[in-house]
């Protein structure tokens, strides 16, 4: 949870592979965009290109919601890149043969045509740089 990030010194980086704040499944979630600049952590928010696309009426990641409204939110200093060509989805393994409400949640998501692969590394290779960088 991004609320143990207030708890100084216990978590003093964060990383975010494609926030959203409130999920249009739940509105009884606990919102973290509003308080976020009161966080001791420092924060690299990593969002997808089409995670804000509409697929049947909604978005996954709906831009007031998504990445880009955490960083505005966060504290200085933050960091956030957007991986172009590249959906919400994407950042996860392949929902598992089992599980049909993690297949039906990845079909409602636009994907691009970056694969799901490259999403992932490029992903992991930032946060292993960013989180050098700010740890030391």
């Amino acid at each position: 949870s991004l609320l143990a990030a207030w708890n100084p010194p216990a978590i003093p980086a964060v990383v975010n592979l494609d926030p959203v704040d409130i999920s249009g499944f739940d509105a009884t979630d606990d919102q973290v965009i509003p308080i976020l600049a009161n966080a001791s952590a420092v924060f690299l928010h990593i969002g997808s290109q089409l995670g804000p696309e509409m697929f049947a009426g909604t978005a996954c990641a709906p831009r007031a919601e998504g990445y880009a409204a955490f960083f505005k939110r966060s504290r200085s200093p933050a960091w956030m890149f957007e991986l172009l060509h590249a959906g919400h989805m994407q950042f996860l393994d392949a929902a598992p043969a089992g599980c049909i409400s993690c297949q039906i949640m990845r079909a409602l998501c636009v994907e691009g045509p970056l694969p799901d692969w490259l999403v992932r590394q490029v992903s992991q290779t930032a946060m292993i740089a960013w989180l050098k960088h700010v740890l030391g």
